[in-house]
């Protein structure tokens, strides 16, 4: 299926850039207008809307130093308990504070910087926060909501 998909959205005009990393984004009124990357540093992509879907803290789409937790990519609002002390529960098999931790977004998943809600910005999967998909079991349906959800609202857009 992933194939099948990969295949279908190049069909439409999607690039593909397998393993390649967003290192920078470009914004204006609200809205993200470009990104940079690792391997075409020397090129801006530009696009109608965007999908951050960089997981959370075991794939890097989340960053915990001793005081903070940050979003690398862009920046962009979290939501996580002030604290280190409560970050995590002492016992390994109770449930973790951090993996609810992640991106603040509205409705319609945009995300925001500053308070500003970005529009063209859609967080989804584990990067964003609120639910704790070990937890509650519930990582693979969230991805597959949040993602069917984000490309409604783009398509609701056209």
């Amino acid at each position: 299926i992933q194939m099948m998909l990969k295949k279908y959205f190049q069909s439409l005009g999607g690039v593909y850039m397998l393993g390649d990393s967003v290192t920078e984004g470009k914004f204006e009124n609200g809205r993200l207008k470009s990104i940079k990357t690792l391997n075409n540093e020397a090129t801006e992509f530009e696009a109608d809307n965007f999908v951050l879907a960089t997981g959370s803290f075991f794939s890097k789409g989340l960053i915990a130093t001793p005081d903070k937790i940050y979003e690398p990519v862009f920046g962009i609002d979290l939501t996580y308990n002030e604290g280190r002390e409560n970050w995590f529960n002492t016992n390994f098999w109770k449930k973790q504070n951090y993996i609810s931790f992640g991106a603040r977004v509205d409705a319609d998943l945009n995300a925001s910087i500053n308070g500003n809600k970005i529009s063209n910005l859609y967080a989804i999967g584990s990067v964003t926060g609120g639910t704790n998909a070990l937890y509650e079991g519930c990582g693979g349906g969230v991805a597959i909501i949040t993602a069917l959800a984000a490309a409604d609202r783009i398509l609701e857009k056209k």
